[in-house]
This record gives C-alpha cells, structure tokens and sequence, in this order.
C-alpha cells in the first residue's frame, strides 16, 4: 500500500460501543514523512515450491515423488530421464513413497497387473481366484481416478481376523498415495484429500467420526 492511502482511511471504518461508551478505532499507522516510503524487506532468496508430483502438459511428462535408496527424496520421471521441474520434494509425506528400481521396467499395462496379482497371492489369501484380479485392477484405477467419470470404492468385508487389514497393508505399498486413515479426523481428510489426492485406506471405517449425542456415524 502506498504511502499517502495510510491516511485516507475513511472515518467510517471506526467503530463506537455506545454500550461502554468507549471509542474503538483502528491501529495507528506509522508515522511517514513526505517522500518515505513504506516498503516491505525484500528477499532475494526465492522460496522453494513443494510438490509431491504431477502431470507437466506443456511437457507431457508425468512425475512422483520417491525415496532413494539412502532415504532421500527425489522424483522419478515417466520417460527415465532426469530433469527440472523448478519443484521441491517434500521433506516428508503421509504416505509411503516407492523406492527407485533398476530391475523393475515398465513393459505395458498386462505386464503390470500381473505382477499386481502375483504380488497379492504371495501375501493374501483370497477363495475366489478372480479376487486377485479385482485387487490389482482397483490399484491400478487408483493411479488414474482422476481421468474417470466414476470411481467407486472397494469394501472389505469380513470376520474378525481373516485378513482385511493384511489386504490393507498391501494396498499401501501399491496404491497411490496410500495412506492409513483409520484414526485421522474427517477435517485432517479433507485437508489431505484438497492437497494431494491420496487413496485413503480405512481399517474399522465403522467406528470413525461417532457422534455422542445422537449415536449417528459418518459413513
């Protein structure tokens, strides 16, 4: 704000409390002599710009977040090159962030899923054999929900110790952002769900948010 506005604050701005008879008003500005000008500090220093990752469309690029193998941060790009993104890593994240690999090429989409589903019966016992391919394939929609008109979730359902928190842990290490929100607020969620998208992993999702007084649950 310029100088000579400081002291063209209307009059209406200040208030009076007949009540207390006390006169209200705004702070007082600073004193300033005619040519003195009030200028905030600057800093040279530019302030770095934190991202987790995202979609560059100028230059149709794809990038995330991931951890090296000395547990630094770093970001892993969709063509294998390095570049800069003029971002800055979070120094940490809600969520657990893959590991860089050498062995482990993309080839295509069937390729990926069924490693998915081998991934799923080395630590998941499942009846049904097509509930393998299920898993995998919520997984990979977790990485594109973004682009799709619907997006539904999956619902565990089951008896006390047959294994809905061991699919949970799973799904951690392979979705995207997966993050375990089974004692997070619904307003910590919210802020979450704004700033990064991530795949919320609920364990006991019956029992969050349960109102006292009237027994209602959000669901």
């Amino acid at each position: 704000m310029h100088w000579r506005l400081l002291s063209q604050l209307p009059k209406r701005l200040l208030k009076i409390n007949h009540s207390e008879g006390a006169h209200r008003s705004l702070p007082e500005t600073p004193t300033v002599t005619q040519g003195e000008l009030l200028t905030p500090e600057k800093d040279d220093k530019p302030k770095p710009v934190y991202s987790a990752g995202r979609l560059d469309y100028l230059e149709r690029l794809i990038f995330e977040q991931i951890q090296t193998p000395d547990g630094k941060p770093a970001y892993a790009y969709s063509d294998g090159e390095p570049h800069t993104t003029g971002y800055t890593e979070l120094p940490e994240t809600p969520w657990l962030c893959a590991g860089a690999s050498d062995t482990c090429r993309f080839r295509d989409d069937g390729d990926l899923h069924s490693a998915l589903v081998g991934f799923y019966q080395s630590f998941i016992y499942l009846k049904n054999e097509r509930e393998y391919h299920v898993l995998a394939s919520w997984t990979l929609a977790t990485w594109i929900r973004e682009n799709l008109r619907v997006y539904g979730p999956l619902y565990l359902l089951g008896p006390i110790n047959s294994g809905k928190t061991t699919v949970l842990e799973c799904l951690e290490e392979t979705a995207y952002r997966g993050v375990r929100a089974g004692s997070a607020s619904t307003a910590i969620m919210f802020r979450l769900d704004e700033k990064y998208h991530p795949t919320f992993l609920m364990d006991e999702a019956q029992t969050l948010n349960v109102e006292e007084e009237n027994g209602r649950r959000w669901r």
